[in-house]
């Protein structure tokens, strides 16, 4: 290809992305249109509100149990963009409700997880 090829392509290819955008573009593109709240100060998007009640219900199995609450608390922290100090916190900043812990234990959170630890 020639250069005068070459160069005519560049020069379409960047007039083509030269116009105006349409009404109701926005320069961060789709996804920040369908959201409908204003952009984050901290990032992208805008900050979810915290979603409903959290409902654990594996009263049986308790390490059922500690995998379901360590989900909830995982999407929690992706949601809110926020680690809860403790187990308490967490349980009612989404209004859990989860299954009572044994006799002499209570629920905390080590790790990013949650766990059985003593009274």
């Amino acid at each position: 290809m020639s250069r005068f090829a070459i160069s005519a392509a560049l020069g379409l290819l960047i007039l083509a992305g030269c116009g105006k955008p349409s009404q109701g573009a926005s320069p961060l593109g789709q996804a920040a249109d369908s959201v409908g709240a204003p952009p984050s100060p901290r990032g992208l998007g805008a900050v979810p509100e915290p979603a409903g009640t959290v409902t654990i219900t594996n009263a049986e199995n308790q390490a059922a149990t500690l995998q379901d609450l360590s989900g909830a608390l995982r999407e929690y922290v992706i949601r809110t963009r926020s680690v809860p100090k403790n187990f308490d916190e967490f349980a009612s900043k989404t209004q859990l409700q989860a299954p009572l812990p044994p006799a002499g234990k209570k629920y905390a959170i080590r790790d990013q997880a949650v766990v059985l630890v003593n009274k």
